[in-house]
Formats: C-alpha cells, structure tokens, sequence
C-alpha cells in the first residue's frame, strides 16, 4: 500500500522520460527498426512513454468499513480538559472509504506544477485509495459531505497533474 504523498516533483519524472526514451530507441537493433512499421513502432512508444493520469469514478464510491474508535480531543476547547499536555480520549467513530480509479496509482506519489499546500491524504491499494474519516459526533450526512469533498480534492489534484503532463508536451 503507497500512501498519496503528492510530494514528488512531476517536472522530474516528466524529464526523465526523455533520456530513456532516447536511450531506448538508440539501443534497438536494425533488425527490429526494419522488421516493425513506423505505426507499430510509434504505437509502442507512445504506450510505454504516455502518463495515464488516474480519473476518479464516482459512481463506485461507498463505505468499506465503519466502527467506534477512541478519539484524541486533548487539543479541543469545547471538551474541559486541565491537563493538554496527554492524550485524552472519548468515545468517537471511524469510517473507511476507497475512492475507485482508473489509471497509473505512481501518479499519487507527485505533484503538479499547480498545486496548493493542503492535499487530501490517503493510502493507495490497487485501484482505490483509501481514506479514512474520525469524528465524536459524525452523521451520514456530515460523513458523505466529508467523502465528497476529499473526493474532488483528489480529482483536483489529479486534473492538475492531468494539466501538467499535457503542458510538457507543447
């Protein structure tokens, strides 16, 4: 499981495609070059060589799993709490949501060129990242709201990765 970091440069990965695209090309045989049509040579690169920016898919979203957890409230003014300096715990809930995808899961590991400083965090497992949500006093309707929002907070960042990689190509 890789957690979405967002931290990674994408202007690096982008770069270093160019490299190893031309060291792969240089490093084909005469055989193959006459052997295979410019399509399917093209084709091929093109493949390997193309980011496949992920795209969030709604309609799948649900709740995976559900339950009580102790919540931390020691850093919370409405609880009357004299001592800040330890934990201290009340009885709360958790939820567990994986947001489904299509598309290159590396991806969540970088960053755009446009970005801001607060990206949704979550952990990627196959083709969902899953997030988590903590809460004293959650409701469905507070919690879906929550899942929503992260939701277009990753389909954020991923437009804005989308953007970059079209942007190097030009």
């Amino acid at each position: 499981m890789t957690c979405c970091s967002f931290e990674k440069d994408l202007s690096d990965l982008i770069r270093a495609y160019e490299p190893a695209f031309q060291r792969e090309v240089a490093g084909w045989e005469r055989n193959r070059i006459l052997a295979s049509s410019e399509s399917d040579l093209v084709s091929y690169l093109v493949e390997k060589y193309t980011l496949d920016a992920p795209r969030i898919i709604r309609d799948q979203l649900h709740i995976e799993s559900e339950g009580e957890a102790k919540i931390d409230v020691s850093g919370r003014f409405e609880y009357d709490i004299w001592n800040r300096r330890q934990p201290f715990h009340v009885a709360g809930s958790f939820v567990t949501v994986p947001i489904p995808f299509e598309g290159d899961s590396e991806i969540f590991e970088f960053k755009a060129s446009a970005y801001d400083l607060n990206p949704s965090r979550g952990c990627v497992s196959g083709s969902s990242v899953l997030i988590s949500f903590r809460g004293v006093e959650m409701n469905a309707v507070r919690t879906w709201e929550e899942i929503d929002s992260t939701a277009g907070k990753i389909e954020q960042y991923l437009e804005w990765i989308l953007t970059s990689t079209v942007d190097s190509r030009k």
